[in-house]
């Protein structure tokens, strides 16, 4: 009987708390797909900075200021379409985690996301 009881209350359990642990794990999962990003882009960004630091640091003539100021037009150029794709990349992956958990709120809510029933008429 006791068995019985402790295996009921563990089931319940269970069920209460399991939409919460699936809600952590896709939060955790998402706040390492984003530290990922974030890590990424602030590695290429700081490669690009320092390589821009180091052909500053070598212009030693009027000509090399001429090539540079030259090279900074293409560098800029490729910058800003850098800065596009990254943030064309930002909206992807917003919408796949906005999806995520669009998906996990119709599983495991399916009362809060049903559609609304209308009103029957007098």
């Amino acid at each position: 009987m006791f068995a019985q009881v402790f295996s009921s209350m563990a089931d319940q359990g269970k069920a209460m708390f399991e939409p919460a642990f699936e809600f952590n794990r896709i939060a955790l999962g998402q706040a390492q797909k984003v530290a990922e990003k974030q890590l990424e882009l602030v590695n290429e960004y700081t490669k690009l900075g320092l390589s821009q630091i180091n052909k500053a640091a070598s212009i030693s003539s009027i000509d090399d200021i001429q090539a540079a100021s030259e090279a900074q037009l293409k560098v800029g150029q490729e910058l800003s379409e850098k800065l596009m794709k990254d943030a064309s990349d930002w909206a992807v992956m917003g919408q796949a985690l906005t999806e995520e958990w669009k998906t996990f709120a119709e599983s495991k809510f399916q009362a809060v996301v049903k559609e609304p029933v209308k009103a029957a008429k007098k």
